[in-house]
């Protein structure tokens, strides 16, 4: 039996994209596969606890940004992504919009940075929780832009969008899960994307880049990782299997209504490589921004 741990509550993208893969993973590897739920700590409770696991396959950590910053966060010590873990595969990748309600002042994204200069903090920007995704792309943007608006943290992204189509926020850098819907319906407007280049569902909408802040570039990349120790065997066949699954047309389709992007890659070593970088980068503009949880 193989349990896949995921550390948020059901019905998020990270456990929706989890029970796509476990399906065919429990295929290839002739093993009975369950996703666990262990939310708490915007994903630092189940990161300690699953690296206090045997490695031998049985246990994996279904893993996000959040993995990568929360080790910063983590004030405990609680544990470290690339000395606790070891990588798996990269599964997936979502992109995060900034979004303003519908009929804001701000039209533009160069109107809303223009404001926020003229009026320090005094623009609000909305997010799931300190430390999260929302949060730190925002502080990574701010940081660029050379602006400080005034953070308001939320138990959730939900309530957060609400806010911020309500109005009683100004702005919100949201996954495309979580922003698409309000955007479709016209009670969102989108400003940018943090992605590389513009998503197949807003192709209208540039990037960060494309309007003069290359550096926000943070798509929300979704992987697998097992406890320290694990036999290089055995992550040669979980790697293979997992990127053959996510490879085929099948699996892409599934993951397309998420605003999801399969995203494998050649090897274990390169997925390690990836986390080591995306590591750095969120630990940078944690201490820049002093983000305390």
């Amino acid at each position: 039996m193989l349990t896949i741990v995921v550390p948020f509550a059901a019905g998020g993208g990270s456990d929706i994209l989890a029970r796509l893969l476990s399906p065919p993973l429990a295929e290839a590897l002739k093993v009975t596969v369950i996703i666990e739920n262990r939310p708490g700590a915007g994903g630092v409770i189940a990161a300690r606890q699953v690296k206090t696991m045997r490695p031998d396959g049985s246990t994996l950590l279904f893993v996000d940004m959040g993995f990568s910053a929360g080790a910063s966060l983590d004030r405990q010590g609680g544990y470290h992504p690339m000395q606790d873990f070891e990588p798996i595969a990269s599964v997936a990748s979502v992109s995060s919009i900034l979004t303003v309600k519908q009929g804001s002042p701000y039209g533009s994204l160069a109107e809303l940075v223009a404001a926020a200069k003229q009026r320090p903090r005094a623009l609000n920007m909305a997010s799931g929780g300190t430390g999260g995704t929302a949060h730190l792309i925002g502080a990574m943007f701010a940081n660029q832009a050379g602006f400080e608006p005034t953070h308001v943290p939320y138990r959730g992204m939900s309530p957060a969008m609400t806010d911020v189509i309500a109005g009683q926020t100004d702005f919100i850098i949201a996954t495309a899960p979580v922003a698409l819907p309000f955007i479709r319906d016209k009670r969102a407007t989108a400003l940018a994307v943090a992605s590389e280049k513009p998503i197949e569902l807003l192709p209208e909408i540039k990037t960060f880049s494309q309007q003069g802040y290359p550096g926000v570039v943070a798509d929300n990349v979704y992987g697998l990782v097992a406890p320290a120790g694990l036999p290089a065997s055995v992550v040669t066949i979980l790697h293979r299997d997992i990127s053959a699954i996510i490879r085929t047309d099948a699996f892409a389709e599934r993951v397309a209504p998420l605003a999801a992007t399969t995203l494998p890659m050649d090897t274990p070593q390169a997925y390690r490589a990836f986390l080591e970088a995306d590591f750095a980068k969120w630990r940078e503009v944690i201490q820049r921004n002093n983000i305390v949880p």
